[in-house]
């Protein structure tokens, strides 16, 4: 397997990695994690695509790399109100999540 082609693949496999973390709670889409994880791959992707001549996909992924490299507008304000010493609210998480699922169950018991 040719070196660009192992690029290629981990970097596909580190956006879905940050797509599945989302998805089942484990990393906030508004995180720094997520949008370095995707800068990462897109970054990656694009160089698989420039070398291939796959120009729809180096679009797409010039897209992506833009995405993880600027915050989105919702994380330059939560980065402020940190900066400011303002109140940020708690991460959820998956073992939150079960817990109050777990709560509620037993609450509708009695």
């Amino acid at each position: 397997m040719h070196p660009i082609e192992i690029l290629g693949i981990g970097s596909a496999l580190m956006a879905l990695a940050a797509f599945a973390g989302n998805e089942w709670g484990y990393m906030r889409a508004k995180g720094f994690w997520y949008d370095a994880i995707n800068f990462l791959s897109a970054v990656g992707l694009f160089a698989y695509a420039y070398t291939q001549g796959v120009v729809p996909f180096m679009i797409t992924n010039s897209v992506w790399v833009r995405r993880g490299w600027v915050p989105s507008q919702g994380r330059r304000r939560w980065l402020a109100r940190r900066v400011r010493g303002e109140y940020v609210e708690p991460r959820k998480t998956l073992r939150g999540f079960l817990e109050r699922t777990r709560e509620e169950k037993i609450l509708k018991v009695y």
